[in-house]
């Protein structure tokens, strides 16, 4: 009896240790920050709250915003055989979509300062 009631609730608690823990982390580093800055950050529930919608926000730049950004790219006049530079890569959507538009004739630049976007990249370097 006990086996089957894990079983249909071990999903859940590891969701549910995970959230804490992951809760357990944004306090520790809040904590950390607080006392290496001495001074006030805006509190600690602003602070969780960033933590919680990043991972909103970076599922929203990864599914519905490369549809947006591909409109924006073909109505700024991006065709193709153009050049398309970069600044910021951020996840790469930008440059990504501008070398499904420009083709094998045109160029993309993509400049970052970061060492990671650069290597979220690398897996779609063509050079030609």
């Amino acid at each position: 009896m006990q086996a089957d009631v894990w079983q249909k609730y071990e999903v859940l608690f590891w969701v549910l240790t995970g959230i804490f823990v992951y809760l357990l982390i944004l306090t520790i580093i809040y904590l950390v920050l607080k006392t290496a800055f001495h001074k006030k950050l805006g509190g600690i529930g602003l602070y969780l709250s960033y933590f919680f919608l990043f991972p909103l926000l970076l599922l929203g730049e990864i599914t519905a915003y490369p549809r947006r950004r591909k409109m924006w790219l073909i109505r700024s006049g991006l065709k193709e055989g153009h050049s398309y530079l970069e600044e910021g890569i951020g996840l790469g959507t930008s440059p990504i979509l501008a070398s499904r538009i420009v083709g094998a004739k045109g160029r993309i630049y993509a400049l970052d300062n970061h060492p990671l976007q650069i290597i979220l990249l690398k897996p779609y370097w063509v050079k030609t």
